[in-house]
C-alpha cells in the first residue's frame, strides 16, 4: 500500500497510461485550467478509491491542489470505521480528506421523502458547503460509464426529452461538478485499483432493490449489456451529442428571447411572463423549449414562495404548444403548481400567483 504520493513512475506502466488519458481529457475536452483546486468526493468504494489515484497521479501534470471529503449517511453501522479507512488511504496518497456526517434518516422524515433522495439532497448541500469553505474550484465526482448509462435508462422511464436524456453532465457549470471519468467503464477502474493492490469498501446497500437505482444497475442495465455488450460506450456518444445539441439550443434560446418582445412582470404576489401572437410562427422544437424555459422560471419563484412546485411533463407542454397554435378566441390551460396559462390574440401570457393565504 502506498505510503507516500504516488508517482507516474511508481505505478506499472498501464496505469500511468490510464491516468495520462485522464489528464489529457481534463485539460482537452473539459477545458480545465493548469493550477485547479479539486475536491474529491471520496466514499471508499472502488470507483473514487480510482478517482483518488488518478488524479494524484496527474496532480503535478495538472499544477493542481488536491483536497477529498467522505461522507457518513449514518444509515449503516459499519459506516463510521469505512470512512476512518478512507480518511487514511487519502492522506496516505498526500490528498488531506475531511469527514462529514449528514442525518440523512432525520432530513427523509422531516420532508416527507424517501431515504435515497434524502441522501443525495444532503450529500450534494455538503459538498457544496465543503467546495465553498476550501475555496475550491471543482467537486469532482467518481461517475463512470456505466453510471452514465443508468443515468441515461432512467431519465428515458422517467419521460426526459433531448437532451437531457444525454444524461449527467461532464461539467456541471452551476454546482461547479466535474465528472472526468465518464468515458470509461467501471471494470477499467476496478483493474486500476486491483493493480495497485489497494482493497476498498462495498457498500451493501447497493443490493437493496428497494432503491431504484440499484434496480436499474443490477436488473435492467445487463439486459441492454447482453444485447450489446458495448452499451455504455454507446451512450457515452449519445451524452457528446447531447452536450453540443445543448450548447447549440442555449444559445439559440437566448436569440429568440431577444428576437420576441416578451415581456416580464415580477411583484411580490404575482408573476407574469407574456409573449407576443409571433410565438405561433416558431418552429414547434423553438416554441416546446421556450414554454419549458418559462415553466421552470415559474417554478424556481414558487420554491421562493415555499409553495409545492411540480414540474409540468411533456404531456402539459404539447396541450400548451396545441393551445398556442389552434385555439380560437380567449382560451385557459391550468398547468401543475398552480401555473395558468392564457392564449388569446394578443398572445400567450403564463402567471403564477401566490396565494394570499402564504404570503409572508
Amino acid at each position: 500500500m502506498p505510503t507516500k504520493a504516488v508517482t507516474l513512475a511508481s505505478v506499472p506502466t498501464p496505469c500511468a497510461r490510464f491516468a495520462l488519458e485522464v489528464a489529457s481529457h481534463i485539460q482537452k475536452h473539459l477545458h480545465i485550467p493548469q493550477g485547479s483546486h479539486f475536491l474529491l468526493a471520496c466514499s471508499g468504494g472502488v470507483d473514487s478509491t480510482a478517482c483518488a489515484f488518478l488524479f494524484a497521479l496527474v496532480q503535478k501534470r495538472l499544477d493542481a491542489t488536491l483536497s477529498a471529503i467522505t461522507i457518513n449517511h449514518g444509515l449503516r453501522p459499519e459506516a463510521e470505521e469505512e470512512v476512518a479507512g478512507t480518511k487514511a488511504f487519502l492522506e496516505r496518497l498526500a490528498i488531506p480528506c475531511r469527514v462529514r456526517t449528514i442525518a440523512v434518516k432525520d432530513y427523509a422524515l422531516a420532508h416527507a421523502i424517501g431515504l435515497e433522495e434524502a441522501a443525495r439532497t444532503l450529500r450534494y448541500q455538503c459538498l457544496a458547503h465543503e467546495r465553498t469553505l476550501l475555496q475550491a474550484d471543482y467537486i469532482v465526482i467518481a461517475h463512470h460509464a456505466d453510471d452514465l448509462a443508468e443515468d441515461v435508462l432512467m431519465r428515458l422511464t422517467r419521460g426526459c426529452g433531448w437532451p437531457a436524456l444525454g444524461g449527467m453532465r461532464d461539467y456541471d457549470e452551476e454546482r461547479h461538478i466535474l465528472r472526468p471519468l465518464l468515458p470509461w467503464n467501471k471494470a477499467k477502474l476496478t483493474a486500476l485499483v486491483q493493480s495497485l493492490k489497494q482493497e476498498w469498501f462495498f457498500d451493501q446497500s447497493n443490493n437493496d432493490l428497494r432503491y431504484t437505482r440499484n434496480r436499474f444497475r443490477t436488473t435492467i442495465l445487463p439486459l441492454f449489456h447482453r444485447e450489446n455488450p458495448h452499451f455504455p460506450q454507446t451512450i457515452t456518444h449519445l451524452s457528446t451529442m447531447a452536450s453540443y445539441d445543448r450548447a447549440f439550443w442555449d444559445a439559440h434560446l437566448t436569440t429568440l428571447l431577444h428576437s420576441l418582445p416578451c415581456s416580464f412582470s415580477f411583484q411580490p404576489s404575482l408573476v407574469q411572463i407574456h409573449f407576443p401572437a409571433a410565438i405561433q410562427g416558431l418552429l414547434p422544437a423553438e416554441r416546446l423549449r421556450i414554454l419549458r424555459l418559462c415553466l421552470t422560471i415559474l417554478g424556481c419563484v414558487q420554491k421562493q414562495w415555499q409553495l409545492d412546485s411540480k414540474q409540468a411533463t411533456a404531456s402539459h407542454l404539447f396541450a400548451l404548444d396545441h393551445l398556442i397554435t389552434q385555439a380560437k378566441g380567449t382560451k385557459t390551460l391550468p398547468l401543475p403548481g398552480g401555473i395558468c396559462a392564457r392564449v388569446a390574440k394578443d398572445g400567450l401570457t403564463l402567471q403564477a400567483r401566490r396565494p394570499t393565504s402564504s404570503q409572508g
